[in-house]
């Protein structure tokens, strides 16, 4: 068998099986998958991990859910010896970075592919994924994305910050992969989409609002069956809007440098894909409905660069009601960022108190629905700068006006006391290949105990 063929047969093969746990896992079946997939995975790093074995000594593996966390710095500060193929960190940060600069991502390191993430923890990381882990995260990819088989098969159309060759060696006429990279300019995009007439479009969410737009004012001509938003949060008005201009059901992929951690199921509700990674939660506050949490993810197939709690710098939503499409999977309500983003004000006994990104948002959006786009940025204690972009600015004034009464009275109505609200017209223009943050914090905030919450 040639090795193009086995890579095909090993990538159908996950796909088979990633289905078929979707539908069947669950209760303490669910509960023994995880146990002895996490078992397997801490026995291999506890092996071939310096960082890993010093870490677990003393510990008992079989209880893996009360290891202590780590976080990024963590696994950065200490790379070299965290990773079990013993890739030192200048060597593989010189690769990704001259990859990244060049845009041409072949280079590997001992049969090893090695990327750079994004950075917007304010911290750049590296990893590392040998062949075998592409293979298996390509057969969980399509089988979350793919609508079904069909005789003709599909082209995706996949607008990312790094290539991979896997995508070409693996392309054949039932499915053909078109690489975008997002340094390219709008308009070459929107004439090479149109040439490749993608089934399936897949892109960070502020890319694809852009792509909207080209729909909407008839310059992209593509008909895709369905939109996959990653890498960034999809916000409920972005989707909406993304769904009427290409009028097909918006799905997204939670994805990030430690992982794959969710994706949409048929009906478009985001599963946790629990046989992929467990997620322990650090709840922040939670009421009948849902949990608001920072999660703790451990990588169950990942053995390169073994993730084993990890504590992420999200915030999500989990849904405490299952899915209707029969899942046991648990259901992200919401990615509402990062809680190193998250605002603070204070109350009137002078506490700091968490402000989330969804009341945020919802603040700005019950404001008019003449505002396209915005950024909030708190930049100390007592201000924070709203940016705004409008379909017709003529009333900004009155809007500014209107917008910092809402977040006083809205606020108040929280027991807070309101900052200083700094309106201005127009969103700054940012990187294109830095995920997008619609809601921000810029000076740190370490004294702050998680555990205060407000409830949005």
């Amino acid at each position: 068998m040639s090795a193009r063929l086995s890579d095909v047969v090993r990538i159908a093969s996950c796909l088979t099986g990633a289905r078929l746990r979707f539908r069947l896992l669950r209760g303490r079946a669910l509960a023994a998958y995880q146990n002895a997939r996490a078992r397997r995975l801490l026995e291999f790093a506890v092996r071939h991990s310096p960082f890993h074995a010093q870490r677990f000594q003393g510990h008992d593996i079989n209880r893996w859910r009360q290891l202590p966390a780590i976080e990024k710095q963590d696994m950065m500060k200490n790379f070299s010896s965290y990773n079990t193929a013993g890739i030192p960190l200048e060597p593989a940060m010189k690769v990704a970075v001259e990859a990244e600069e060049s845009r041409v991502f072949t280079e590997t390191m001992s049969g090893l592919t090695v990327g750079l993430s994004s950075g917007t923890s304010g911290h750049r990381g590296i990893f590392l994924v040998s062949r075998l882990e592409q293979l298996r995260w390509a057969g969980e990819i399509l089988s979350r994305t793919l609508p079904g088989i069909r005789a003709k098969g599909w082209r995706v159309a996949m607008f990312m910050r790094s290539n991979s060759n896997l995508y070409a060696t693996l392309g054949s006429h039932w499915l053909r992969f078109q690489y975008f990279d997002l340094f390219t300019p709008l308009q070459e995009s929107v004439e090479k989409l149109n040439r490749f007439e993608p089934d399936v479009l897949v892109g960070p969410a502020s890319l694809l609002s852009l792509l909207r737009r080209e729909k909407t004012d008839g310059r992209l001509n593509i008909a895709p069956i369905r939109v996959i938003s990653v890498a960034e949060v999809l916000e409920p008005q972005d989707k909406e809007a993304l769904e009427g201009a290409f009028a097909v059901p918006v799905h997204q992929i939670y994805q990030c440098t430690e992982g794959l951690i969710a994706a949409c199921c048929e009906r478009g509700s985001l599963h946790i894909l629990e046989d992929v990674i467990a997620v322990d939660l650090e709840v922040l506050d939670q009421d009948e409905e849902s949990i608001r949490a920072v999660p703790v993810i451990t990588d169950l197939w990942r053995t390169t660069q073994p993730i084993i709690r990890y504590r992420m710098s999200d915030v999500i939503v989990v849904e405490k009601r299952p899915c209707g499409c029969g899942s046991a999977f648990r259901v992200l309500r919401a990615i509402e960022g990062r809680y190193d983003d998250v605002l603070f004000a204070r109350d009137a006994d002078g506490g700091l108190k968490p402000v989330f990104a969804d009341l945020v948002r919802r603040i700005l959006l019950l404001a008019s629905d003449r505002i396209t786009d915005y950024l909030v940025v708190q930049r100390t204690l007592s201000a924070w700068d709203v940016n705004l972009d409008l379909d017709s600015p003529e009333d900004f004034q009155m809007l500014a006006h209107s917008l910092e009464q809402r977040f006083q009275k809205t606020l108040a109505g929280y027991g807070l006391v309101a900052p200083e609200i700094n309106v201005a017209l127009g969103v700054p223009a940012r990187d294109p290949l830095a995920k997008k943050r619609r809601v921000r914090r810029t000076f740190p905030m370490n004294c702050v105990e998680k555990g205060d919450a407000v409830t949005a």
